[in-house]
């Protein structure tokens, strides 16, 4: 077996040994098949890894760089699967050693951030910290090393420029190393729910919400996909989260994002779903505070159009979901005659003219054949001097007068009619 000089006193001499190393090791992943004497080579020197993990933290820029290019390299998933399984040994070999304690420690330590190397350095730590926690059977160590604890400190450090950042590659930096740390936790979370457990995770969900989701017009996209991706991951029947999240602004800020990308109007309607089906012995008011904003804020509207509308199906399909779960809780309770109202009022045309026998389609349809919801609207329809209200109410009357029909195709003339010959024909178009 070649020799590795790991244990020289020559900084050059160990940079040179940790890239031999890894030219080795990566020769053998990419083999065509599994050559299991070469990987017996590499897994029965424990003392090896055991040096290389701790390279981590010998204060030389180079060679800590090299080390983590090795690192980030062994714990990435581009192998052939042929080589699985001798990835999975190197990368069991590796733990072993504690290279996952080490790497937790290097990502929190001190370093000259005006250096290029140690920047770069800081960034392959973190990025192997993702691949790390996306694979399941890792989870455990990585909460046992104290993860959490790092990703959290590097995620509540203080804005770049209070950190006396002096240039924006420094700035890019700082904001890249906080949204890997995200990346971490949530990967971590959507594992195993219990890792909430590791750390003060209210300190970091009421920051993620004011730093990267309601400001999510100010941040970058991908910013703002970070941090909602995270809290939707932690509010799935997670009550305390959930009003945690309310009570900080949450509810503001998914309204807005309907209106955004698509990525963001994905996890906007996941985050939706998610408050509209929260229910826990000591709190069942989280749907009806929803419902309420949705219904006082607009927010009917757009779930309306992101529903039936949407280029992109994930969208629609998402959208769906959240109107199911709309009717879901209208009935269990008793909102759903105001909820009716709302939706036709407020102009959700769309709703009404489905072309498929949708459950949010029947479900409406049924609740505009009451006598209640009748008198209403007409009420509506004959003392209103807004024409666009007038309009999206003549619109329900007419789905009203066609419930009996069989199909949505009988009356859809109807419908389409009135929305054309409408002040209000732009929305249709």
């Amino acid at each position: 077996m070649p020799s590795y000089p790991l244990w020289s006193s020559d900084w050059e001499v160990v940079e040179h040994g940790v890239l031999l190393l890894w030219r080795d090791v990566w020769d053998h992943l990419q083999g065509p098949n599994e050559d299991l004497s070469s990987l017996a080579r590499f897994t029965a020197n424990s003392k090896m890894w055991t040096t290389l993990s701790s390279l981590l933290g010998c204060a030389h820029p180079r060679v800590e760089l090299a080390v983590v290019h090795c690192l980030s390299g062994l714990f990435s998933w581009q192998t052939q699967l042929s080589q699985l399984k001798s990835h999975i040994q190197l990368q069991e070999s590796l733990v072993a050693t504690h290279c996952i304690e080490n790497l937790c420690v290097k990502l929190i330590s001190p370093y000259d951030m005006a250096n290029p190397t140690a920047r770069e350095t800081q960034e392959l730590v973190a990025l192997t910290m993702i691949n790390i926690c996306k694979a399941s059977h890792h989870v455990d160590r990585v909460c046992a090393a104290g993860a959490m604890d790092a990703f959290a400190f590097l995620v509540l450090q203080d804005e770049p420029l209070r950190l006396n950042v002096e240039s924006s590659d420094m700035f890019d930096h700082v904001h890249r190393m906080q949204e890997a740390s995200l990346q971490c936790i949530t990967l971590c979370v959507e594992h195993s729910m219990a890792c909430l457990e590791d750390f003060d995770h209210t300190d970091i969900l009421v920051h993620v919400l004011a730093h990267y989701v309601l400001d999510h017009h100010r941040n970058s996209p991908r910013r703002a996909q970070v941090g909602m991706t995270l809290l939707a991951s932690c509010m799935n029947h997670q009550p305390l989260i959930c009003r945690l999240l309310i009570h900080h602004g949450l509810l503001q800020a998914l309204t807005s994002m309907l209106q955004a990308s698509v990525h963001l109007q994905l996890l906007a309607l996941e985050a939706l779903k998610y408050l509209l089906t929260c229910k826990s012995k000591h709190d069942n008011n989280i749907p009806r505070e929803t419902v309420a904003h949705l219904r006082m804020s607009g927010g009917l509207i757009y779930l309306a159009w992101l529903a039936c509308a949407h280029a992109n199906s994930n969208v629609e399909r998402a959208a769906t979901n959240v109107f199911a779960a709309l009717v879901q809780w209208a009935q269990a309770s008793d909102g759903g005659a105001v909820l009716t109202q709302d939706l036709v009022e407020q102009g959700c045309l769309l709703l009404l003219v489905q072309r498929q026998d949708s459950p949010i389609w029947l479900w409406l349809l049924a609740q505009l054949s009451g006598e209640d919801s009748s008198n209403h609207l007409v009420s509506a329809a004959v003392r209103s001097t807004n024409d666009l209200l007038r309009t999206n109410v003549i619109v329900g009357l007419c789905a009203m007068t066609k419930l009996t029909m069989a199909s949505s195709d009988e009356w859809w003339p109807s419908i389409q009619s009135v929305l054309m010959d409408s002040s209000n024909s732009a929305i249709w178009r």
